[in-house]
């Protein structure tokens, strides 16, 4: 699975069978800052649902540190760094860092 971006929309395509599965104006991302890892990315209102649902159960079952390194980032990013978080574990941090972005 990866991104392409034409008409100004980004798509999730399969890569194998190149089948469009969604088509969005912006991604989303959600990821823990203090390890890197990618845990969600797509539309923005559906990371969100997930990213706020997440914070809840963590700080409910008492890992409050793992609530607060949860991050949620979204806007129209170069679709080659997308793919690299996709296929890289960790490169979240790189792209972060490399478009300025503050986590």
């Amino acid at each position: 699975m990866k991104y392409i971006h034409k008409n100004n929309k980004y798509s999730f395509i399969s890569a194998d069978e190149g089948i469009i599965t969604r088509e969005i104006d912006e991604v989303a991302i959600a990821f823990d800052k203090e390890t890197w890892t990618l845990h969600k990315h797509g539309r923005k209102e559906y990371v969100e649902k997930w990213f706020n649902k997440t914070i809840k159960i963590f700080k409910k079952a008492g890992f409050i540190d793992m609530a607060n390194n949860m991050v949620m980032i979204s806007g129209k990013f170069p679709v080659e760094e997308l793919n690299r978080c996709l296929d890289t574990t960790g490169y979240i941090q790189i792209m972060c860092k490399k478009l300025k972005l503050k986590v």
